[in-house]
């Protein structure tokens, strides 16, 4: 009884924790990463995935940047679900087929943005991910208590996970990765219940929870390929022929299940004008940055996993060491033979991915990181097994303060602070005549959150259009222009960012004397644009 009592007071502490840490960090996220605004747009826009389908309420259905003038009404079209388009998941299938992923995740937040119609909010987003995240968390304690059987070394794999900064930014980042994280600890779970108490079942839900993960996002088949094949060489070993022939149909019908189901694949696998296969082999055939990629993630994954980076750095430094290390230490296990199944091939998973994401970031590997708290967790506790428990009890003290005290002070990514200042400051020119020069897709959807507050805007790819020359009068007094496309995102150099600023000044001259105003000054350098007022 005094246990229970114990293991409850241990949970509600965690949880309360918990909440007061995604609270905190959710309140302050102000702004958006171009991909959470495509997030919005593909699931909730009626047929038309992208903006440049939009021109004054109509859809064009043409790829060219658009060159128009925008009603405010266009901008809300695209990014929430209107009434008579809620839960139409036709539309939402429609547009992942444009697009470049599966529409599991997409399906989830266009229901979520169906139950408030109308309304543009990151609660609707990040709510659905809270609700991910818990389950992700039941999912990993479940996982920890089949591995240890001891529900404080599970909830502590629970906690390593949940306080750092890693899991905030997935949680608070609007895309597929936590749904992924989910999916990918539910398939640990069910291959872990496997390894004891194996059944028809489960793995029929094995199969089930892969077809969900690769219609989530692609990269998922990593890891799912890696452990089934684990699990599948650990049966033959055992020469259980039967259930390694029952375990692989199930999975391998998951993935033809998917490829059935979203035929599209192929063709998005294949994009020319996409990040797509092609550029994966490129990588992956790319012997010069096969240090480059892994040590770039890993060294990100350093700052962002905190103390479990600091566990993972014991644990080598012991494995090394551990002939020579004195007492109980020298002949224990680090990490048992179930664990290391389960948790290995999300190491292996994490340096593949390292080599072939097209992009370099960390998002691509958030769905491992409680694999990667299950390996470090269980390391930890067979070195602190073999001490004092008074020892014992101090040492994990201090790992757990830590934990809690870095995730609450380490800022998660995208949180765009500052935002919020500079929508204040744009809601006093709501009236005023505004030009986005778009330079490129992406540069105008990262402005959306700025453009909803303007009655109307003109939309032109430079500054000799036609368009803008009809446009830009000089009636208003006021004249509000967005600039995109010219590279202003975090890899930019400060040199860079000098050089495209004088640029954009220069091309807002241009504006300016075509309007006849006087004045121009720099209101706001954001992540793919800056923004100018003009005045007369």
């Amino acid at each position: 009884m005094q246990e229970i009592k114990k293991k409850k007071r241990a949970v509600a502490l965690f949880v309360i924790v918990l909440i007061c840490l995604c609270g905190w960090w959710a309140v302050r996220k102000e702004g958006f990463f171009l991909d959470e605004i495509y997030s919005y747009g593909l699931s909730n826009s009626s047929y038309a995935p992208f903006l440049n389908w939009y021109y004054n309420g109509e859809h064009s259905f043409d790829g060219n940047l658009p060159e128009a003038v925008f009603e405010q009404q266009d901008f809300v079209n695209y990014i929430s679900v209107q009434k008579n388009d809620r839960f139409n998941y036709a539309s939402v299938y429609y547009n992942q087929t444009q697009d470049i992923h599966p529409p599991l995740f997409y399906f989830l937040l266009h229901t979520v943005c169906s139950l408030f119609p109308g309304s543009f909010t990151k609660w609707t987003g990040l709510g659905m991910n809270f609700v991910l995240l818990g389950g992700t968390l039941a999912a990993l304690y479940a996982l920890g208590m089949e591995l240890f059987a001891d529900w404080k070394k599970a909830l502590f794999v629970c906690a390593l996970y949940a306080f750092n900064r890693e899991m905030i930014s997935n949680v608070t980042m609007v895309r597929m990765y936590m749904l992924m994280t989910l999916l990918t600890i539910l398939l640990a779970l069910l291959v872990a219940k496997s390894l004891r108490r194996p059944s028809v079942p489960k793995y029929l839900l094995i199969g089930v929870t892969i077809y969900l993960g690769m219609m989530t996002q692609y990269f998922f088949v990593v890891y799912a390929f890696l452990l089934c094949a684990a699990y599948d060489l650990y049966l033959m070993f055992r020469r259980e022929w039967k259930n390694a022939a029952a375990f692989s149909l199930p999975a391998l019908a998951g993935v033809g299940g998917m490829l059935l189901t979203f035929p599209c694949w192929y063709a998005q696998l294949h994009s020319q004008n996409t990040n797509s296969l092609d550029a994966t082999t490129r990588n992956l055939f790319d012997l010069a940055q096969y240090p480059k990629g892994p040590l770039e993630l890993i060294g990100w994954s350093i700052v962002g996993f905190a103390v479990g980076a600091g566990i993972m750095a014991v644990l080598v430094l012991t494995k090394l060491g551990q002939r020579w290390l004195p007492g109980k230490l020298r002949g224990t296990t680090l990490i048992p033979g179930d664990v290391k199944l389960i948790t290995v091939p999300a190491l292996a998973a994490f340096l593949v991915i390292a080599v072939i994401s097209p992009y370099k970031s960390l998002r691509y590997v958030y769905h491992l990181q409680p694999l990667e708290a299950l390996f470090c967790g269980c390391g930890l506790f067979s070195i602190l097994d073999t001490l004092r428990a008074g020892t014992r009890k101090r040492i994990l003290q201090i790992v757990c303060l830590a934990m809690v005290v870095l995730a609450f002070v380490i800022e998660p990514e995208r949180m765009y602070s500052g935002t919020y200042k500079i929508d204040k400051e744009l809601e006093q020119y709501s009236q005023a005549a505004c030009v986005d020069i778009t330079g490129d897709l992406g540069s105008f959807t990262s402005g959306v959150q700025e453009l909803l507050k303007f009655q109307e805007v003109c939309v032109v790819p430079d500054d000799s259009s036609e368009l803008l020359v009809q446009y830009n009068t000089g009636e208003n007094d006021t004249l509000v222009l967005f600039i995109g496309g010219r590279g202003l995102w975090q890899f930019v150099t400060a040199e860079q960012v000098e050089q495209i600023t004088a640029q954009n000044m220069e091309t807002a001259w241009n504006v300016a004397r075509q309007g006849g105003y006087e004045d121009v000054s720099l209101l706001a350098t954001q992540e793919f644009e800056q923004i100018f007022v003009l005045k007369k």
